[in-house]
């Protein structure tokens, strides 16, 4: 029967003689009290994201689905007003090696709420540093047998652990804290290691 489905009862009642009597009619709406069922299809529980990523739901109803919520570690990320029921998380913000916790909240038209199992999932760092040498600037002229601060910025979501600083090819030095830095005797024109 669906949700707010509407039916009539009456009765018939037969005597001995087979005369018939009918009871009056009686009218009665049929409410739904049974919650939705949902569950999290992507990702999987255990699964390692990165980036942005599709949380999807398989949400079902006998009266109909009107909305799924979405939470992250308990804390409501969207809503879903229509199948298929999905929305992106963006999890670049986020720690490398976290956990986090996926929930989803599904009501019906009736307002009966049905929560899926929780998921853990681990967010990873799949995005590299963003770096710049900031000195000297491209196409300058340096001075033979002079020392020439090479400096960079640096910087990556889970944190930058080193810079390293090449001059044709071979690293000069290597730097663990910002500001990066690195001093470099620039060769004389006898010499041929750079």
């Amino acid at each position: 029967l669906t949700h707010n489905s509407v039916h009539t009862i009456v009765t018939k009642t037969y005597d001995m003689a087979d005369k018939m009597a009918t009871s009056s009619l009686v009218t009665v709406t049929v409410l739904d009290v049974i919650a939705p069922v949902v569950s999290i299809t992507n990702p999987l529980n255990g699964a390692s994201v990165s980036n942005t990523v599709n949380v999807t739901t398989d949400s079902t109803d006998i009266s109909g689905v009107s909305k799924v919520e979405f939470y992250i570690d308990g804390t409501l990320l969207d809503t879903a007003n229509t199948a298929p029921y999905s929305v992106s998380w963006d999890t670049t913000a986020l720690t490398n090696n976290s956990t986090h916790t996926i929930t989803a909240r599904a009501y019906d038209i009736a307002n009966n709420i049905g929560d899926s199992s929780t998921i853990t999932v681990t967010v990873l760092d799949v995005t590299g540093p963003v770096v710049a040498i900031t000195n000297p600037i491209d196409g300058s002229r340096v001075n033979r047998n002079s020392i020439v601060t090479i400096r960079a910025n640096a910087t990556d979501i889970s944190g930058v652990a080193r810079v390293e600083f090449y001059v044709n090819g071979s690293r000069k030095c290597t730097d663990s804290t910002s500001p990066y830095s690195c001093s470099w005797l620039v060769p004389s024109p006898r010499s041929a290691v750079y």
